[in-house]
Parts: C-alpha cells; structure tokens; sequence
C-alpha cells in the first residue's frame, strides 16, 4: 500500500506500507524426553516438554501455550501456561501419580490471529509396581506331571504366568541354576518370545536335568 501527499508547491511524501496475507494457522510438534513416542516410566525426576511450532512464509508466530491434564485437551493437571515463543520446559520433580495417564497439550497463536487446534503429544504413563504373578512357575516332566525330584534325567517343560494391568509386560526372562547357587549356572537369563509366551505360555526347556540334581527356575 502506497499513500502519497500533495502540498500546494507540488511537494510530495511517499509512504509506503507492505501488506502481508496469512491465511494458515501455525504447526507444531511436540516431544517428551526428546521422543514422540509414548512413555511409560517410574519416577521422573524431570519430563523435558519441547515443541516446534512453524507458521507458513511469510506468518510469524505471537505466542505459545501448554498444559497438562488427565485427558488429552484437558488441563486439570497443570493449567494453560503462556509461554510466548519459548519452545521447551522442563518440569522438575512432576508429582504424577502412579498408573495414571497424562497428556501435554499445545496451542499457538500467529500474527494475524490464526490459532492451531488444540495439538496433544504421546500418552505419559507412570507405572511405580512391579508385574505380579498370576500363576507360579511350574516345572513338568515330558509326560505333564509336575517334579520336584527326577529319578533320571528328563525333559521338561514350564509354565508361568504374570500380569501388569498398567503398562503390561515387556518382557519375560528365564534362568536355571543348581539349588542353592547364587546365580544361574545351568541355563543364564533368557529372554521369551512375548508374541507367544506372554500369559499362560508353554516353553520347553532346552537342557536335560542331571541325575541327584535338584534345580531352581
């Protein structure tokens, strides 16, 4: 836009005005931990929050907020925040309570006045216990009948079953040691395929158990 002004000399000033059309909202991107992934952890000492937030050439973004709650959108953990352009925070000591989920959220706002949608970033999960045991260990020869005692060596297979009803199993280890070993000597820790070993699973045994030998799974 360009304003010229005429005095009666025929002298004139010029002003000249740049008009910018913004027609797209900001984007943004969230991370937790640096990862976009969900996280599912035991206590955090800090949770690092970053966002990116972008508007189109030739927009500008005015302002940030962010927030945290039980339920994406929500923020009924920690309440909007405006932040202006800073694009990270770290929260130190975060009092989030054991099996719940939490959600950041972010919005943004650009020059012209555009607002992004209410963007929400992975799930966080605190998950403070441990698995517990649905079912014992069992130790059972070849034939299904379970041994404390084998008169001869055999083949053996062993069920088990644990549960997490938070943030479930992520994996399943198995070892054998010699009773009263202080650590496996027979078979060393052993991770279970959890595609089919994840509840109830059967897995047989590779070794033979020796003769007079008692053994602890």
């Amino acid at each position: 836009l360009t304003v010229r002004a005429v005095n009666g000399a025929e002298v004139s000033t010029e002003v000249s005005l740049e008009i910018i059309v913004d027609t797209e909202p900001p984007e943004c991107e969230i991370l937790i931990q640096n990862s976009t992934e969900p996280l599912t952890a035991g206590h955090l000492a800090f949770l690092n929050v970053s966002w990116s937030c972008v508007d189109p050439y030739p927009g500008s973004v005015s302002w940030t907020k962010w927030a945290i709650g039980s339920e994406p959108g929500l923020d009924d953990f920690k309440e909007w925040d405006d932040v202006d352009a800073v694009s990270s925070y770290s929260y130190a000591d975060p009092p989030f309570e054991d099996g719940k989920p939490y959600y950041v959220s972010i919005i943004a706002q650009d020059a012209v006045g555009f607002t992004t949608d209410v963007l929400v970033a992975p799930r966080i999960l605190i998950d403070l216990e441990p698995p517990y045991v649905a079912s014992n260990a069992t130790v059972v020869t070849s034939e299904g009948r379970a041994i404390y005692f084998s008169p001869h060596n055999t083949s053996v297979h062993a069920y088990w079953e644990f549960l997490d009803s938070t943030s479930g199993i992520a994996s399943v280890r198995w070892a054998v040691a010699a009773s009263g070993a202080s650590a496996p000597d027979f078979q060393s820790m052993t991770e279970v395929n959890l595609d089919t070993q994840v509840r109830g699973g059967e897995l047989e045994l590779p070794f033979i158990l020796m003769h007079d030998t008692k053994y602890k799974l």
